[in-house]
């Protein structure tokens, strides 16, 4: 599998899965390269792509033309068609997003959408906390005291809708339902016509990694993200020891029935907040099934190897694995 987690001049050993190889991949910055897409021309020229990328780096929707962010898109696409996944941060700074967050203590409160994130044909992961501590219940992962901006785990698990994509219709059923429930506050300015995310999430909280020989640990969707990539990658090595196909492309088969009921449904939390900086009085809350904090939920293991070792698409043809 392949990470991407900045461009830094030090010597990475990155292992995220075991028994799965891991790539660094570093894209040189340059005011007038979009790093996105220059990576993902990139890996469609490599005939040897890795199966699973994890990215955590955003800019804001608004940042980023929309041809540009429209061309990464159909090039993820393409890779998809290959049996490649690419996964994606929602970001750590809830419903405000890197617009509504930074600029001054004068930056208005907003919702809006992050860049990949947004993207229909990556899949996008938030993160949730509460058992790796104190065994509490999984909430999403968000600030409690926006005050304490200096606490090492103040981040909220970013979400919401593009305002460049369209929903794609594997997003139909469960993004309607959200917006038609009462857990839905939304601003009358807040627009929930577009591509929704997260997809899913997972644990992303006080999440413990080797650094330098010793324990460490770090908060955020650049937990969860990469976490749930690498769980995706062992997952497609299972399947091909069974001469199943690469799971590839997942948004329709995560929200098809076949996984519905495979999810730890998140009810708890919401992502008004930054991470760490401020709240803002708008923002999204969690809700039964889907909702824009934590997606479908994070994923019950058991019952998803259950599923997915196994050639599921014999009853389900919609559902056919991309690549081989």
């Amino acid at each position: 599998m392949n990470c991407i987690e900045g461009n830094l001049d030090i010597q990475w050993i990155m292992s995220l899965a075991r028994d799965a190889q891991a790539t660094f991949w570093s894209v040189p910055w340059s005011p007038f390269v979009n790093p996105f897409l220059k990576y993902v021309r990139d890996l469609s020229a490599d005939p040897n792509a890795p199966d699973v990328h994890s990215i955590s780096y955003l800019n804001a929707e608004s940042e980023v033309h929309p041809a540009q962010m429209r061309l990464f898109n159909t090039e993820v696409c393409k890779l998809g068609l290959r049996g490649i996944t690419v996964i994606v941060a929602s970001g750590d700074d809830g419903a405000p997003g890197k617009e509504g967050c930074y600029g001054g203590e004068n930056r208005e409160c907003k919702i809006t959408a992050s860049f990949p994130a947004n993207c229909p044909f990556v899949t996008t992961v938030g993160a949730t906390q509460g058992p790796e501590i104190s065994n509490e219940p999984e909430t999403a992962c968000s600030v409690k005291d926006p005050s304490l901006h200096w606490a090492p785990w103040d981040i909220t698990s970013g979400g919401g809708f593009s305002l460049i994509f369209p929903r794609p219709p594997w997003q139909f059923r469960a993004v309607k339902k959200y917006l038609n429930s009462q857990y839905n506050q939304a601003p009358s300015y807040a627009e929930t016509l577009g591509r929704a995310y997260p997809d899913v999430s997972f644990m992303g909280y006080h999440f413990e990694i080797i650094l330098n020989g010793e324990p460490a640990w770090v908060t955020g969707t650049s937990a969860s993200a990469p976490a749930f990539a690498s769980l995706i990658s062992l997952i497609n090595g299972l399947r091909m020891k069974r001469d199943l196909p690469k799971l590839g492309f997942l948004n329709p088969l995560l929200y098809n029935k076949i996984l519905a009921h495979s999810y730890n449904d998140i009810k708890s939390g919401n992502n008004t907040c930054c991470s760490g900086i401020k709240c803002c009085p708008h923002g999204w809350y969690t809700a039964p099934g889907w909702d824009p904090v934590t997606g479908l939920g994070t994923p019950r293991i058991d019952e998803w190897l259950d599923i997915l070792l196994t050639d599921f698409t014999i009853h389900n043809p919609n559902l056919e694995s991309h690549g081989g």
